[in-house]
């Protein structure tokens, strides 16, 4: 039998102590859980393909194997973020970076169209900007009444974003010149739904989601339809309490979530996309929904004040399956892919068997941590791969049914 000399065996096994007290450590600040729950399991699974190493404080977005995103550099110690990064997804080679005065933090994802990245900032002074995509070269920046709460949505050169103010505001997006806002001061009604906000000039509440030439926004007081060229409202659908929810358009449909005066009973609408008319409705008991609402195969996945993820079938207006959550998933929004639906709820990320709803695997960053928000936008899908910020890292998860198999 062989046998090492002692110094050797001592050392064999304390840098072998050392290796298994790193290993536990890794699985502890980075919990990976699938159904075997065994910590092998969760340190070599397929699932997480990547790990970036940026301090990013925005969800990505991507083309063309570039990705872009809001973050701080290494040393920079303060609560926002306060560059835009351009990283290659394969290589996380940077390709440019641009940097926002100190004044200025970005509040939501960047939005790429027509070769030019669009980013809305808070702060004392909030701006949007304009950038090449290519290069990064400032293309124009134009001064915002307040800080920008949505990311800034552009179609046929309109760039159009949610300002702290309650307006809806619309730029040209090849100058950055103003083109119109609403709602128009003075041309709505005051708001008469509930006693809490009763004699208050309406307000947007929601990301903006623009299609076909129109904007569909969430105010106080319903959803309007507006045309994205002139701001003009082509058609209002009143609700109860606000329109928290982004906009979900589905086969010639716009889909919302809002709830009754008391908040205690919450409601989806689906309407005809080009007239407003009411054709789909399902009311959940346990509180409002202004959560962002998903669509996959004919189910619709929403959470809300309930402290549920609920899957609903378009067609018979049936619940197929609910998770819960143990507490509210109020502007917690799922997304659905290729046989998976992804939900993020208290920095748990979570993909769900659509038939079942059991889950397929979750993801938890830290196990241990005090708890942050997750990012406010959802996850951003690339190439089958999802991306995910969570504690200021963007992770890549594998978004194909082979991942859960």
């Amino acid at each position: 039998m062989f046998y090492l000399p002692r110094a050797i065996h001592s050392r064999f096994w304390i840098i072998l102590v050392i290796i298994m007290s790193l290993l536990l450590a890794a699985v502890k600040c980075s919990e990976f859980r699938i159904s075997s729950d065994s910590w092998i399991d969760r340190l070599f699974s397929k699932q997480l393909k990547h790990t970036y190493t940026y301090n990013a404080t925005t969800a990505p977005a991507i083309a063309q194997n570039v990705m872009y995103f809001g973050g701080k550099e290494s040393f920079d110690i303060s609560l926002f973020s306060s560059v835009v990064f351009a990283v290659e997804v394969e290589t996380e080679r940077e390709r440019w970076r641009f940097k926002l005065p100190p004044v200025d933090a970005i509040g939501h994802t960047p939005v790429i169209a027509d070769g030019m990245l669009y980013v809305g900032t808070i702060g004392s002074s909030p701006h949007v900007y304009a950038l090449d995509v290519q290069t990064g070269q400032l293309k124009w920046q134009t001064k915002a009444s307040n800080n920008v709460l949505s990311p800034v949505v552009v179609f046929d050169g309109v760039a159009c974003f949610r300002s702290l103010d309650g307006y809806l505001y619309a730029l040209d997006a090849n100058t950055g010149n103003s083109k119109w806002s609403f709602p128009a001061y003075g041309t709505l009604p005051p708001l008469k739904i509930n006693t809490r906000f009763e004699g208050r000039p309406d307000e947007v509440m929601s990301f903006p989601t623009v299609a076909n030439g129109v904007v569909y926004i969430g105010t106080r007081s319903g959803l309007y339809a507006l045309d994205v060229q002139t701001g003009k409202p082509l058609w209002r659908f009143a609700t109860d309490n606000s329109v928290d929810s982004t906009p979900l358009l589905d086969k010639g449909r716009v889909y919302i979530g809002s709830g009754d005066a008391t908040r205690h009973r919450g409601y989806i609408y689906g309407l005809d996309a080009q007239t407003g008319k009411l054709q789909w409705q399902y009311s959940v008991h346990e509180g409002m929904v202004d959560s962002d609402l998903a669509i996959s195969d004919n189910v619709i996945y929403f959470g809300g004040v309930s402290p549920n993820l609920h899957a609903v079938d378009l067609v018979t207006r049936q619940e197929k399956w609910r998770f819960p959550t143990k507490a509210s998933t109020s502007y917690t929004g799922a997304f659905a892919h290729k046989g998976t639906v992804f939900f993020v709820w208290e920095e748990v990320l979570y993909a769900f068997d659509p038939q079942t709803g059991n889950p397929y695997w979750e993801y938890k960053e830290c196990h241990n941590c005090e708890r942050r928000s997750p990012s406010i936008e959802g996850p951003s899908l690339y190439n089958d791969t999802l991306y995910y910020v969570l504690r200021n890292r963007i992770y890549a998860f594998d978004a194909t049914p082979h991942a859960v198999e």
